[in-house]
């Protein structure tokens, strides 16, 4: 199932007690807490913890038991007993000339040891399957969180929505290009919060020197330093870096061109069934003809 983020009729996330509010492609709208699926995540790393330190602590012991494993260790107790008592009773019944003879004692070492090498080999693949199964439900856990934060920072982002956004990626597409330069990371009080990173390093505000700088603001950074700025900049948002329309015979330029090229790309979202996809330009584009009709 695919989520992707409400917007209302001016292009903002819709939030409802604090949290943000998504569509699924069959309709349904969902809201999540991205603070209590991080407290989730974090109960979830300190079990898998416990049981990586339970595993290697199980690996020291198995490693030095060369004959007999501890009973609490045995799958089933009672029938490893009966079957402990068998064998000395039978032990216990040889004549001295059975016990000379070697070929029956090893018989039953072998036994005994095959038998033992197989408990802890069920042991060990028990651990290491519950282990996988826990790394897995963490990577999910953390990848809904980037996708909360993250993406809900993209679909608001003035570079990418908005009646005049500075360039001409929709949310969906520029996070793909750029959504590897962010992280969600803690702040010193603990609070998550998204940070740009440039070059690996973490991009630091203008405004407040010594601070972090917010998702616009390292979005600003990481567009000046892309070598093709220049041709995602939007030709309407005036200012530095916009351009002019280049319109050839009867195309529609500005606006109008921009109109046009987005409702292209609703019809081959909506063929493609990427309901996230046309769902953002489905608003784009409500805003944009909002914003022709009030000129003319």
């Amino acid at each position: 199932m695919e989520l992707s983020l409400k917007l209302d009729e001016n292009g903002q996330v819709v939030v409802v007690e604090g949290k943000p509010v998504y569509v699924s492609d069959e309709g349904k709208e969902i809201e999540i807490d991205a603070t209590a699926l991080y407290t989730k995540v974090s109960e979830l790393s300190s079990e898998a913890k416990k049981h990586r330190t339970a595993k290697a602590a199980l690996k020291t012991e198995l490693g030095k038991i060369k004959e007999l494993l501890p009973y609490e260790e045995l799958e089933d107790l009672h029938e490893w007993k009966k079957q402990a008592d068998k064998n000395a009773e039978t032990v216990a019944n040889f004549d001295q000339k059975d016990l000379v003879d070697a070929k029956k004692v090893d018989e039953i070492k072998r036994a005994q040891n095959e038998a033992h090498e197989e408990e802890k080999r069920k042991i060990l693949e028990s651990f290491s399957t519950k282990e996988s199964e826990f790394q897995e439900t963490l990577k999910e856990k953390d990848d809904c969180i980037y996708d909360l934060m993250v993406s809900g920072e993209f679909a608001r982002s003035r570079f990418f929505s908005g009646p005049e956004p500075v360039t001409i990626l929709l949310p969906d597409i520029a996070e793909r290009y750029f959504g590897h330069h962010y992280k969600v990371e803690k702040n010193p009080k603990g609070k998550l919060r998204v940070t740009g990173y440039l070059n690996d390093e973490p991009i630091y505000s203008t405004k407040n020197p010594g601070e972090l700088g917010d998702f616009d603001e390292a979005m600003e950074a990481i567009i000046e330093n892309y070598s093709m700025k220049d041709k995602i900049l939007s030709s309407t948002g005036g200012g530095s870096g916009a351009r002019g329309g280049t319109g050839t015979g009867d195309r529609p330029t500005g606006d109008a061109g921009r109109l046009q090229t987005m409702k292209v790309q609703y019809k081959e979202a909506i063929d493609n069934k990427d309901a996230k996809k046309a769902v953002v330009l489905k608003n784009r584009i409500f805003e944009l003809e909002r914003k022709i009709r009030s000129r003319s």
